[in-house]
């Protein structure tokens, strides 16, 4: 007697809990909330590493940012004096008469200039300079850790990379490895950052 035997396809459904449902789907918009924080990190150490190779090659780099912004600043006299508003760029004044002006170091250190931030020089007869902020612009503050990128000093943060100009360093008396907070622009792409003050090593804060 021939026995004959039938396979049959079994098909198993497995229903997930709807806690784990959500938790999938939570996770998934925390990992693009991630992901999108880091493709903006990306973004900024690009920017920083453009200006970076322009400044050590001396070759200009195609430039998309937005340039700044020197709407309603004039140059002008003023008596004796020869008075030149202009933007500050981190480093120096860009000037309405589209002229650079050095911005002394450590001025720009002990006022904590936010680069994008409007100034005002005042050239006297006698060739001397005098600076004024006239516009401060708006600022977010976040930690990160300094470190030394052959001549320049740079803050690495999760908000991006930014150099930091070498007097503001001395300044607050940071050395590299140190930890800093710094300003810089909420709304336009910065290269430099404001060294606003040392973190002490002992705070345990978590960088921002």
């Amino acid at each position: 007697m021939d026995l004959r035997m039938k396979k049959k396809k079994c098909r198993i459904r497995v229903t997930l809990p709807k806690t784990m449902a959500k938790d999938s789907k939570s996770s998934q918009q925390a990992s693009l909330h991630a992901l999108q924080e880091l493709l903006s990190t990306a973004e900024r150490s690009l920017h920083h590493a453009k200006n970076l190779m322009v400044q050590i090659t001396g070759k200009k780099a195609i430039d998309h940012t937005t340039a700044p912004d020197m709407a309603g600043l004039h140059a002008y006299k003023h008596g004796k004096s020869q008075v030149v508003e202009g933007v500050f760029n981190g480093r120096d004044m860009l000037g309405s008469d589209k002229k650079i002006y050095p911005v002394p170091a450590n001025y720009a250190s002990k006022s904590k200039i936010v680069e994008g931030s409007k100034l005002k020089a005042t050239i006297k007869a006698d060739g001397s300079f005098q600076y004024k902020i006239i516009h401060e612009v708006d600022y977010v503050s976040t930690t990160g850790t300094l470190i030394k990128d052959g001549d320049h000093f740079v803050v690495i943060s999760q908000s991006g990379i930014y150099q930091v100009i070498p007097a503001s360093v001395t300044y607050i008396q940071a050395r590299v490895g140190d930890r800093v907070s710094i300003r810089i622009p909420k709304d336009i792409k910065a290269t430099y950052a404001a060294i606003d003050a040392l973190v002490p090593a002992d705070l345990g804060l978590v960088e921002a």
